[in-house]
């Protein structure tokens, strides 16, 4: 009896030991976001880049690509 009141202390410490270091993760990561929070506050939004117009491609597809996919599309329907 008293090897088994050993391990179950010992098993009650492991556990302890691990729930703290998960607890000091947890901890650490509530006070970096905060601070990133608090400092990131003080600078401005970076300005987003908007396009006016979109660029058409230069090249068009070829009339050979696209009846091969159309075939690739029918085949793969008639095997269903």
């Amino acid at each position: 009896m008293g090897h088994d009141n050993e391990m179950l202390i010992t098993a009650f410490w492991i556990m302890l030991f691990g729930m703290a270091i998960v607890f000091i993760f947890l901890l650490t990561l509530i006070i970096a976001i905060t601070l990133s929070h608090k400092i990131l506050k003080f600078f401005k939004p970076a300005d987003f880049i908007q396009r006016d117009e979109i660029i058409p491609s230069t090249g068009g597809n070829p009339k050979s690509i696209i009846s091969a996919i159309t075939a690739a599309v029918n085949q793969y329907r008639n095997k269903k």
